[in-house]
């Protein structure tokens, strides 16, 4: 509610409901503890930590209770514990034995057969009350002992409705945890060793008549003789020497001590040793690395590609009414490759007709008005400035004659851009929009590439780039098949690496490439480099990680491997040349890569240089 309101409002009106914000947060705390919540944060371990069920999801759980309950209630109605418990209670009276084991023991026994805590907690308690008020304990003593072996061992019974509720929440049996339950185990034992020593076992207000010098811890009723200091203890009819008594007590305190806080140490150092596997040492396959004369060539994998690309666009904006070519046709030249509605334009060449016309007539009129002005000026029967006017109006005339005539023109070539006609020869590699679609002028519809000269395209990485030679051959072969060849020379190179993969894009000129490198074919190119001493590794030795390379190399002194990263500076079927991360002497695994791990154990198989 504090900390993501906005999930609690979005939790609660998920069904649609238009409720206040105020009363959203109420209905999704309410809903969130009646049925639960699933977590969607989009990372598991948080989802899977504030996934939970709800009070419907423990419902289970209560039932266990309640019918546990039910039968311990049963059972302690019909009288059936008070007869097993009681003649194990009289027969410790009779044999002098401590109560805190016997009680310890009905609480452990009655965890398993009422498969419940709490009834093992009321019903030995209930049972041992008297035992321990006529042994002067207070009542203290009793809560005590019960509560450190009731709880505890509930959960270590899988009946149990403790051990039901830890098994499911863990999502792990109860004999999988159980050897981890060092305090469950350790309590009760601890709390027959804390009676055994007598610490801190007071006694009640009423006990005057009890001895102070005897073990009473041990439950041993001793009554000093007729109040006399004589040094002898009266118990049930025999003179023991309190001296003795005191002896054997501290003895025998010492022992059980020495005995319960070994259990409780051993227990976990057992389970440990008992855990601890064995290192596993995996056999690999080796060599050492060394220097050698490389560097003569590099191989890069590239794409064939057209020398030129036209795209294909309308001069004219218009809704396009047909696409006749597809992307991967062959096209000519003067082939139509798409059409637009020309019905606007048809209607605009109309309309530049018609006032050419009209100039056509105005010129005409012009010209008869002009002739007859020309005739009058001869006799003074018009004056020179009718004159005149006649001679401007005809000029005026064929001015808009030539510009009627220049907008039929106009409206003529704009009706014959709504067709789109192929200036080249070539295939189409790339289709833009679809018949219906209304399009603007200078869009692509279709691109060309071009029929003739054809490049292989690159992306070398800057170490080859400077390595390599003026002017080089390059020769290149069909990936598929490296029968088919080529021979290549550097076309164009770009000034600029690419942001992303850091590599330059460089063009390669085919010289009479064979059909079968067709545009988009992968190929591969190689190219000499100078001579230079390299460390090569076989491809099997190499990993990759998040586009990293590594390998495996072995400590010879340890005899573990670690992932060393490397730069790999060209590489092959058959070999990879290592630019750095390297070194002669080092000792790389070549096979069994794919299974190792940091810091494992290797033994080398085989090993060569």
């Amino acid at each position: 509610m504090f900390v993501a309101p906005d999930r609690v409002v979005t939790f609660a009106t998920r069904t649609g409901d238009d409720i206040p914000r105020w009363l959203a947060m109420l209905k999704g705390v309410w809903l969130a503890l009646a049925s639960g919540y699933t977590g969607s944060t989009g990372i598991p371990m948080i989802d899977q930590l504030v996934t939970r069920g709800g009070m419907a999801s423990m419902l289970n759980t209560i039932w266990l209770i309640i019918t546990a309950l039910a039968f311990g209630g049963v059972v302690e109605k019909a009288g059936v514990l008070d007869r097993l418990i009681t003649p194990v209670i009289e027969s410790a009276k009779s044999a002098g034995g401590g109560s805190s084991p016997l009680l310890v023991a009905s609480v452990i026994g009655t965890n398993i057969v009422t498969a419940d805590q709490y009834i093992a907690i009321v019903l030995p308690g209930r049972m041992f009350k008297s035992a321990f008020a006529k042994r002067g304990f207070a009542p203290v003593v009793l809560t005590r002992s019960v509560g450190a072996s009731a709880t505890p061992t509930s959960a270590l019974v899988p009946w149990n409705s403790c051990g039901a509720y830890m098994a499911a929440t863990l999502g792990v049996a109860t004999f999988s945890y159980l050897p981890y339950a060092v305090f469950n185990i350790a309590s009760p034992l601890l709390a027959i060793a804390i009676a055994y020593l007598g610490i801190r076992m007071p006694k009640a207000s009423g006990s005057h008549g009890w001895c102070r010098c005897g073990p009473r811890a041990l439950g041993i009723a001793l009554r000093c003789s007729n109040g006399e200091n004589d040094g002898n203890v009266e118990t049930r009819g025999r003179i023991v020497s309190v001296e003795n008594v005191v002896g054997r007590s501290r003895r025998a305190r010492a022992a059980v001590a020495v005995l319960v806080l070994a259990a409780v140490a051993l227990l976990p150092a057992c389970q440990r040793a008992q855990e601890a596997p064995a290192p596993e040492i995996r056999p690999v396959r080796a060599i050492t690395v060394g220097e050698r004369s490389g560097g003569d060539s590099v191989a890069l994998t590239g794409t064939v590609q057209a020398q030129t690309e036209v795209n294909l666009s309308f001069r004219v904006d218009g809704r396009m009414i047909e696409r006749s070519v597809q992307v991967g046709d062959t096209v000519r030249a003067g082939q139509v490759i798409a059409r637009l509605d020309p019905q606007n334009e048809e209607s605009s060449l109309q309309a530049a007709k018609a006032q050419s016309s009209a100039a056509q007539a105005r010129l005409v009129e012009a010209r008869n008005n002009f002739a007859r002005m020309k005739d009058l000026i001869t006799d003074n029967s018009v004056s020179r400035a009718q004159y005149d006017q006649a001679e401007a109006m005809l000029r005026t005339a064929e001015s808009g004659l030539e510009t009627a005539q220049s907008q039929v023109t106009l409206a003529q070539n704009r009706l014959s851009y709504t067709t789109l006609v192929s200036e080249v020869a070539g295939v189409v590699t790339l289709a833009g929009p679809e018949p219906g679609e209304v399009v603007g002028a200078g869009r692509m519809i279709v691109q060309v590439a071009r029929e003739g000269a054809r490049d292989a395209v690159f992306d070398v990485p800057a170490r080859v780039k400077d390595a390599a030679p003026a002017n080089p051959r390059i020769q290149v072969t069909l990936t598929g098949d490296p029968k088919v060849t080529a021979a290549g020379t550097i076309r164009e190179v770009a000034p600029r690496a690419d942001p992303i993969t850091g590599t330059f894009r460089v063009k390669v000129r085919l010289a009479d490439p064979p059909a079968a490198m067709r545009l988009g074919s992968t190929v591969t190119g190689r190219m000499a480099l100078a001579r230079a001493l390299a460390i090569e590794v076989p491809p099997s030795a190499v990993t990759r990680s998040d586009r990293q390379a590594s390998v495996w190399v072995v400590d010879p002194k340890t005899g573990t491997v670690e992932s060393r990263p490397i730069e790999i500076r060209s590489s092959d079927p058959n070999r990879v040349e290592v630019a750095s991360g390297l070194k002669p002497g080092d000792v790389v695994v070549t096979a069994g890569v794919q299974a190792l791990r940091p810091g494992q154990k290797v033994r080398l198989v085989e090993k060569r240089p």
